[in-house]
């Protein structure tokens, strides 16, 4: 009997604790308390809700966005190198007209063709970045996002890219 205590009482402190770090790490959007539980275990509910909250926040350009375009876009598409007729090192650049439409279409990532190309099957001759060098579904799901939310791109010198060492290109060409 004493052993059936301690184990509930284990579990009651264990998910208020959990409960408790879901809610500091989620903005304190809630508790859970230590009646509630889930088929698939606590963790797997706040890494639903964590999940959710993900795709709601808004993405940083400076920390998510632009790093991404710095690895894995800019050493193609800048002044020195135009592949696609698409130049990424500033926004002004990246967003002025373009034969056949607006490569990012700010609202709508589905009519970006940068964003179209970004999620075209590995094999695919039109899909970028080349096929060594290709984005996780998580680093795509980023710019999907970035682009859905407005493609917020700052005009001043922040907003500049600057080409990473050793990118995608100089990588394949030295192979």
């Amino acid at each position: 009997m004493e052993e059936i205590m301690k184990n509930n009482w284990s579990r009651t402190v264990r998910l208020a604790f959990t409960g408790s770090v879901a809610s500091l790490l989620m903005g304190c959007q809630g508790s859970k308390t230590a009646t509630e539980s889930s088929p698939m275990g606590d963790v797997a509910k706040v890494s639903e809700v964590s999940k959710k909250d993900k795709k709601s926040q808004k993405v940083d350009f400076l920390t998510e966005v632009k790093p991404l375009l710095e690895n894995y876009c800019l050493s193609c598409h800048n002044t020195g190198l135009l592949l696609g007729d698409l130049n990424l090192e500033t926004r002004v650049l990246a967003f002025s007209a373009r034969q056949g439409g607006g490569a990012i279409v700010p609202g709508k990532p589905e009519s970006s063709r940068f964003y179209q190309v970004l999620k075209l099957k590995s094999g695919d001759k039109k899909a970028m970045p080349p096929e060594k060098h290709r984005m996780s579904k998580g680093e795509r799901e980023v710019i999907f996002q970035w682009i859905k939310q407005g493609a917020h791109w700052p005009k001043d010198s922040r907003g500049t890219l600057r080409p990473v060492k050793a990118g995608p290109v100089v990588a394949m060409l030295a192979q």
